[in-house]
């Protein structure tokens, strides 16, 4: 099979490429949370059709991983600035037509659109930067990539109820138009031409992915989803059913848990970039902070101090940080060029899937248990949140908690054999 290159030449970035590129990624969380946190009100002014109503949500998801893996493999095709060009532009218009939505069934396609977009910017900017950029540049800009997608999943719900409160639901998704219209600008005007390498045979070359230490890349922000990503969903619901906190309180009462996600890729990388640490360390780092933070969660309970869970839930944070700041840049540089953008979907599918996954393993986890100990529909209002049976909700977290420890030493252990196996 012979390697053709096509006859481009890649240019030394703009300095302003990096941010352009970020807008387009920050949009994305924002943009999966935003929707979830607006439901209510779009019930009330699109109505509450259960099927149409949940596809807003799970359209988008549904989307959003099944077109990773797509645009991985044709962005090996078409350019990684084309891919994400397009993943700006797709998520723009649906921007645009979800606030203008006359009625649920359109909004639902125009969610799928984004999730179809959405795929595309994270593929072409994964792909884009792992390009564009080299060396302690590469390190730095990855850094950077993940703290701007740790700051989205942090802190998405709190600036998407924000942005509810003040502008409306469809007044969020202008909002969302307004900077992704600036990133469109940006990729258009600053990213340069990417040097593209493809088959000429035209087939997609699986062979590459078989790399181990790839495959072990690949299953390191597997180890965040099962702790930080179901954490920072479901911890919120645990303090309002165990200690009667109220919504709102109760979200601010896992700030320790999503402010270190924002320092930790800066730290990493600095650590990174002076040789201090190999990136594999800093992932072992961070994979040991989040087993030793989830274990620390056992301390939850009734009457428990919240000074107690302070440091468990900044290890956890600190470790999901960590664990960021090194994946993609490091998976990709593994790979040969005319592999980079089918490797960034399966990393991002991979990364996605297994948020969906493990996110609905909590959510199911804890309704079976609850439900195990009370009625239906009391046990039902105890999972989503609410107070007065502290103790059954306790036995039920800690439970799944214990669960989510186990998998995390097992995706762990894969890790450490698949890392040795290229030594």
């Amino acid at each position: 099979m012979t390697r053709v290159d096509a006859p481009v030449t890649t240019a030394t970035p703009a300095r302003l490429a990096l941010p352009a590129i970020l807008l387009g990624v920050f949009v994305v969380p924002m943009s999966i949370t935003g929707t979830t946190v607006a439901l209510p009100r779009i019930a009330d002014s699109l109505g509450t059709d259960p099927t149409l109503l949940h596809s807003v949500v799970n359209g988008f998801n549904v989307a959003f991983a099944v077109f990773m893996l797509m645009w991985g493999a044709l962005s090996d095709r078409i350019g990684h600035r084309t891919t994400l060009r397009a993943g700006v532009l797709l998520v723009l218009l649906s921007a645009v037509a979800s606030a203008t939505s006359p009625s649920l069934g359109v909004l639902d396609l125009a969610r799928i659109l984004a999730g179809v977009g959405a795929a595309a910017v994270f593929t072409g900017a994964s792909a884009t930067l792992g390009t564009l950029w080299s060396g302690t540049a590469r390190t730095r800009a990855f850094s950077i990539f993940a703290t701007m997608l740790g700051f989205g999943i942090a802190l998405s719900p709190t600036i998407s109820g924000a942005l509810i409160t003040a502008v409306g639901w469809r007044g969020m998704f202008v909002v969302h138009a307004i900077v992704l219209t600036v990133s469109l600008i940006g990729v258009l005007a600053l990213v340069p031409p990417i040097a593209r390498h493809h088959l000429a045979s035209g087939r997609i070359d699986l062979r590459p992915l078989a790399n181990p230490a790839y495959i072990a890349w690949c299953l390191v922000p597997v180890s965040g989803s099962i702790r930080f990503v179901a954490i920072l969903a479901y911890l919120p619901t645990a303090f309002s059913s165990v200690a009667g906190l109220p919504t709102g309180l109760a979200g601010l009462a896992v700030l320790p848990l999503s402010l270190p996600v924002l320092a930790a890729p800066i730290v990493a990388g600095r650590l990174l970039a002076r040789g201090t640490v190999t990136p594999m360390q800093v992932a072992y780092a961070g994979i040991g902070m989040l087993t030793v933070g989830d274990a620390g969660l056992l301390l939850f309970g009734p009457g428990m101090h919240y000074v107690a869970l302070v440091v468990p839930m900044i290890l956890i944070g600190a470790g999901f940080g960590c664990t960021l700041g090194v994946v993609d840049g490091n998976a990709l540089a593994l790979l040969p060029a005319q592999s980079t953008g089918l490797a960034a979907g399966v990393l991002n599918f991979v990364r996605m899937g297994s948020e969906a996954v493990f996110l609905a393993v909590f959510a199911a986890g804890i309704s079976a248990l609850v439900a195990r100990q009370l009625p239906g529909s009391v046990a039902a209002a105890v999972a989503s949140g609410s107070p007065g049976h502290a103790a059954v909700y306790t036995a039920a977290f800690h439970l799944v908690v214990l669960g989510l420890i186990a998998c995390h030493v097992v995706v762990g252990a894969a890790i450490l054999v698949l890392d040795g196996r290229r030594r």
